[in-house]
């Protein structure tokens, strides 16, 4: 099942934790990582991510700024 990386999944994460995410694709993937980063300056924290193309999974890391 695929997942999309959303504002309100970001919103939702604890400080400090990880959360993986089943996009599917490479191109979820990228989307993935650019809603990420356009919620930084949104949510006053910052975004760590660590994709693996071949399962179309992304890492997102939820911390302080």
């Amino acid at each position: 099942m695929e997942e999309k990386v959303t504002m309100e999944a970001l919103r939702q994460m604890a400080m400090n934790s990880t959360k993986e995410f089943r996009v599917g694709s490479s191109s979820g993937i990228y989307s993935g990582q650019a809603t990420a980063y356009r919620a930084q300056r949104l949510l006053g924290c910052r975004f760590t991510t660590e994709a693996n193309h071949d399962l179309g999974v992304i890492a997102i890391t939820k911390s302080e700024q």
